[in-house]
């Protein structure tokens, strides 16, 4: 550490002044962009303020939003009204929304010649409501609007295709969904258009031309243990598969809107996350340090889970979800069990979701 001199070839013992492009290759993967369309951030909030303040922008100027946005995809874009007089619009989004024609209509109903930014979020974060990103971008570009994407609930919880959804910026927040440690952001901007944005987080290379979205990377230094665990997160996503998580969730969802108390032997069979054998997924087993002890038919499968390097530095959201993948049934015990060898903070929430899978075990 003495002798490092940020030189080529050496280890880098800090985030912030390299392209890390391997990682943004890997994170690209996931979205079907290259690398270096993708810049690495702290969180959606910074690409929020990256496109609220490095577009160019003058009194007068529309832009339309939804009526339910999470307070980081807005404030920047309140900061512009108040600064430089340009008008916010915001689309009332209705309960239940259900109706994909009129989510587009509403929209469409709100344009005018003015209009140059419809910005909106791929999944509200209050109501997990999924807008059709798709058609609202074509109808963005119909009127020579930019359609800007918040991703923040997105990104590990449904998929996202970048080319496919057309859109010209989407900034997400891997801490969520893909259980990356806090501290994880991604911003994206399509390459036609990039000159449209200014850098408005500048150090060495705010001016860098040759690296994509690189010189939206300027944050100074960072903490680059955020990035490994950003690599690991999306080898773990990778490995269970994206299809078969995007499955699980979305029958967890239509579970619970439709009220049905599902057998145990159902859930499995349905959920994609148990192999044919019927012990735990393999993946699953691996990265709990977990398995699995069956005895009688008249008793349940219970994953017997062991503490772990990686669980009692989780963030609690991201745990919450981890266990999620999991069999509730039989739960309750072990996470009182490994909850000792758990800091106070996680200590704290695993008695709490023992109780709550208790109550799911009596359900079922």
């Amino acid at each position: 550490m003495t002798r490092w001199d940020y030189s080529e070839n050496t280890p880098n013992w800090i985030s912030g002044y390299s392209p890390e492009l391997p990682l943004r290759d890997k994170l690209g993967k996931l979205v079907n962009v290259e690398g270096k369309d993708i810049a690495l951030t702290q969180n959606a909030t910074f690409g929020s303020n990256f496109v609220a303040n490095g577009l160019s922008l003058k009194s007068g100027d529309e832009v339309i939003l939804t009526d339910r946005e999470h307070p980081g995809a807005i404030c920047a874009w309140q900061e512009r009204a108040k600064k430089d007089r340009i008008v916010l619009k915001q689309v009332p989004i209705p309960t239940p929304a259900n109706d994909p024609d009129q989510l587009v209509e509403l929209f469409a109903g709100t344009i005018t010649s003015r209009t140059r930014v419809l910005a909106f979020p791929h999944i509200i974060s209050s109501t997990a409501v999924v807008l059709p990103a798709r058609r609202l971008t074509e109808l963005a570009h119909q009127h020579g609007c930019l359609a800007l994407v918040d991703g923040a609930q997105a990104l590990g919880q449904t998929p996202v295709d970048l080319q496919d959804i057309g859109c010209d910026a989407y900034f997400a927040s891997p801490h969520k969904w893909l259980l990356a440690p806090p501290g994880n952001g991604m911003f994206y901007i399509r390459r036609d258009q990039r000159e449209k944005f200014w850098t408005t987080l500048c150090s060495f290379a705010w001016d860098d031309q040759t690296d994509g979205m690189y010189r939206f990377m300027q944050y100074g230094t960072g903490n680059r243990s955020l990035l490994t665990g950003l690599d690991a997160a999306l080898d773990f996503h990778f490995r269970i598969g994206p299809g078969r998580i995007y499955k699980r969730m979305r029958f967890l969802a239509d579970r619970l809107r439709n009220g049905k108390d599902c057998r145990r032997q159902n859930l499995n069979r349905n959920c994609g996350l148990r192999n044919g054998s019927g012990s735990a997924h393999r993946e699953i087993r691996l990265a709990c340090g977990s398995h699995a002890r069956f005895t009688t038919a008249k008793r349940r499968s219970i994953p017997r889970l062991k503490s772990c390097a990686a669980l009692p530095h989780m963030h609690k959201p991201s745990l919450r979800r981890l266990l999620l993948l999991l069999p509730a049934s039989g739960i309750r015990h072990q996470l009182r069990k490994i909850a000792p060898t758990f800091p106070s903070a996680s200590a704290t929430v695993l008695p709490s979701l023992a109780d709550r899978m208790t109550v799911l075990e009596r359900k079922s």
